[in-house]
């Protein structure tokens, strides 16, 4: 039986297809020159000029008895494919290694990066969870991948772009749908150490990530539907657009295109919402044209597209690709900006100077403003629940902007208390605000860093699954459903102020 599946190490869910499957026959025999590509030695390749390094790591089996993710080659021949076509070195010979020889291999590519390159680029095909990637013989954690290739580690890529893709689980709970009308960590690393990374994950935070399995029928292992999407889009779009125009795009189309079907209640009717993190100073675009790739896999992606297209997952508005996608309808005056500004607890000086230029700049527009200070903890989550109830109805686009004390994924009242940033972005979800589905949510949390000393000690709270909710809809079924988490921009920038000396003169 060929099902969806979850890419989470330790369960063993499956998904019914939503759609007929056709049996396909074996597609080694067709690409031939992709397993010529494979078979490229970094010997062969490392003395070219290209564009760029792309490397790929595969995982299929495990020691800790985590299901297998067969058909995850698909997945590395299609990406090998796309990125040898944008010029890049492909080294896609990494299967099933363990965290040391992944670490090892990492650090070897960024000592080996050529000062000419214009981008790297590392691909991870795996089980997840929260902030680590499990490995043949166990889990890694995202931020020791990424320390290999910050500004101190890898001094050929400083300043240029490094792109990481992860396709792989981030939690164990599914993503809902909504049904439409037609960060950081807070590690002690240096922010910019790390500029010019961009994260792209199959999932949101804390979320389900779906590829094809059938355990009896080897050749319907077609791979993962987030590599499909991207690859598929990036094979139309390379020439014409940057890489974030790209990845939203792709976006929109998992998020409107895929929905499981399982007769269990718990894992019915889930959505996949891909999301992305950036620290770019510069705009990625390949500017050169892909050859699509094609096999039997490709084609079956295909008929689900065209069947999402029947079956109203999506609305097909015609031949032309820069068509399959969303602009969002945006007037000035329905635009409903929050201004949450807590100035206890260091502020610092910095930040508010530059709380005090937003300011004088949104004063002036036509905005529903809406503003809150000095607030604790739970007067602010009454304030954005009314706002999210009850004030929406004549919104085209949310704009919250929070200034306070924080680090990472924590900010801090105006007692001293520590709460999730995630907690602010609840409010306003799918399920929380009917009348800001399908629309743009965006968050800007501005952040002044506190000293260490300051942090005190919180208990996160415990995550939950969310449930469906939908937009207005006439028919009543369930193929207009948009993932609860789509249509989120959330922004993080952090001030430090400069230490303060009491007696300078002394």
């Amino acid at each position: 039986m060929n099902s969806d599946h979850t890419d989470v190490g330790g369960l063993t869910q499956r998904f019914s297809e939503i759609l007929y499957d056709q049996v396909l026959v074996d597609v080694t025999a067709s690409v031939p020159e992709i397993k010529e590509t494979l078979l490229a030695t970094e010997d062969q390749l490392k003395n070219e000029s290209k564009y760029g390094d792309c490397y790929i790591f595969d995982y299929q089996e495990f020691q800790d008895g985590s299901p297998l993710r067969p058909g995850s080659e698909k997945d590395v021949k299609r990406l090998s494919h796309d990125f040898t076509e944008l010029d890049f070195n492909v080294y896609s010979n990494h299967l099933n290694y363990t965290k040391e020889r992944t670490l090892d291999t990492l650090k070897k590519a960024a000592k080996n990066v050529s000062e000419r390159s214009n981008c790297f680029v590392c691909c991870f095909l795996t089980h997840g969870d929260e902030g680590k990637l499990l490995m043949n013989d166990g889990y890694l954690e995202i931020e020791e991948i990424l320390k290999c290739f910050s500004r101190s580690a890898c001094k050929n890529l400083a300043g240029k772009p490094k792109i990481f893709i992860f396709q792989a689980c981030r939690g164990r709970s599914c993503e809902e749908g909504v049904f439409c009308d037609s960060t950081d960590s807070g590690s002690e690393i240096s922010i910019t150490d790390y500029l010019d990374f961009l994260l792209v994950y199959s999932t949101y935070e804390g979320k389900y990530s779906f590829k094809t399995k059938d355990d009896e029928h080897p050749e319907k292992n077609h791979g993962s539907f987030f590599i499909d999407e991207l690859c598929s889009t990036l094979e139309q779009f390379s020439k014409k657009l940057n890489f974030l125009e790209i990845l939203t795009i792709v976006n929109y189309r998992l998020a409107h295109f895929y929905l499981s079907c399982t007769d269990k209640k718990k894992t019915n009717r889930k959505k996949q919402m891909p999301c992305f993190t950036s620290r770019l100073t510069t705009e990625i675009k390949f500017d050169k044209p892909i050859d699509p790739f094609s096999t039997d896999d490709t084609k079956y992606f295909d008929e689900r597209r065209q069947q999402s297209y029947i079956l109203g997952l999506r609305k097909k508005k015609g031949k032309d690709p820069f068509e399959d996608k969303q602009i969002y309808n945006i007037q000035k005056s329905r635009i409903k900006f929050l201004y949450l500004v807590n100035t206890e607890n260091n502020f610092g000086s910095r930040l508010n100077d530059c709380v005090s230029y937003l300011w004088s700049c949104v004063d002036k527009t036509d905005y529903q403003i809406k503003d809150l200070k000095s607030w604790s903890e739970g007067k602010l989550m009454d304030f954005l629940n009314k706002v999210a109830v009850q004030d929406c109805s004549n919104t085209d686009c949310l704009i919250c902007f929070v200034a306070c004390q924080g680090k990472g994924n924590d900010l801090c009242d105006k007692n001293g208390n520590w709460f999730l940033k995630q907690n602010i972005v609840e409010q306003f979800t799918g399920k929380a605000c009917k009348d800001l589905r399908g629309k743009p949510k965006i968050f800007i949390f501005l952040m002044s860093s506190p000293p260490k000393k300051s942090w005190l000690s919180y208990v996160l709270p415990k995550k939950s699954c969310l449930s469906c909710v939908n937009v207005d809809s006439t028919d009543g079924n369930d193929f207009n459903m948009i993932p609860e988490h789509s249509d989120l921009l959330e922004v993080s920038i952090t001030i430090q102020d400069k230490p303060r000396t009491r007696n300078p003169l002394e």
